[in-house]
């Protein structure tokens, strides 16, 4: 296999209306979603990218079978959260189909981490690598892999440097972020002062319908930055905090851990 190859082949239908992406070397490219369904019946959602005429060329309506030959590109969103690296398809070629869904990968490129071997909860065994693959103008893709059983110990026992031969299929899925072993979209912020400010006390010893302030700055039911309260814009108040409680208590049934111990 060529080295640091770069091949992907999908069949899929159109989930979506093309739109504009970005202009490279005064082309223009438009992006959108594929999906591609799996014998197991699950579905990817793959992003692809096209260059205007390529679209042109193509006439194609929302829910249309779609055969795409292509590569496989990365690059790094920044945003004010941190980095996420964005996995997409570059299409080379773009034809209207009724063939079946297929969703063919061959790569060839540099491991550029160590691997990361385990086994799930099942016993199956698992080995996530990142591969760096290069292209034309000194650049290059990350793209993390997933391989499984005699290829995970096959890829365990590389070493960043080795170049790997790959074929699979692309897959996608939704990140969900974990604190300490739990989804963030199953945990709700309630806040509360962490300190006494100079001028005030704290709100178990303040009146019910006191609004407190905390040196914090969080005068709302709002306890850790970029997370939604579970009443958005509550007035932070005893009555208010513990009614926030009795809800999620009564009406989630949720597991509830005091981060600090000692309440």
């Amino acid at each position: 296999m060529e080295q640091n190859a770069n091949q992907i082949v999908l069949t899929g239908a159109l989930a979506g209306i093309p739109q504009y992406s970005h202009s490279n070397h005064g082309k223009s490219f438009f992006s959108f979603p594929l999906e591609v369904t799996r014998l197991s019946g699950a579905v990817d959602r793959l992003q692809i990218l096209a260059s205007e005429e390529l679209l042109r060329q193509t006439a194609s309506e929302e829910g249309d079978g779609l055969h795409i030959t292509g590569q496989i590109r990365s690059y790094n969103n920044r945003q004010n959260t941190g980095r996420r690296l964005v996995i997409s398809v570059l299409a080379e070629t773009l034809e209207v189909t009724d063939e079946p869904h297929d969703n063919q990968v061959t790569l060839c490129g540099t491991l550029c981490k160590e691997p990361i071997y385990r086994r799930t909860p099942l016993g199956r065994e698992i080995c996530d690598v990142m591969l760096a693959v290069n292209r034309p103008y000194r650049r290059a893709d990350y793209l993390p892999c997933i391989l499984w059983g005699r290829c995970a110990q096959e890829a365990a026992e590389a070493h960043v440097g080795a170049v790997l031969s790959l074929t699979g299929r692309l897959q996608s899925r939704n990140y969900i972020k974990m604190l300490d072993g739990v989804p963030e979209e199953n945990i709700i912020f309630l806040g509360y002062g962490d300190s006494i400010p100079d001028d005030g006390i704290h709100i178990y010893n303040a009146a019910p319908d006191a609004v407190t302030p905390s040196l914090s700055g969080r005068t709302e039911t709002h306890a850790a930055p970029n997370h939604k309260a579970y009443r958005e814009g509550t007035p932070y108040t005893r009555e208010n905090l513990l009614g926030d409680l009795r809800s999620v208590i009564e009406e989630i049934r949720a597991d509830i851990e005091d981060a600090k111990n000692n309440h």
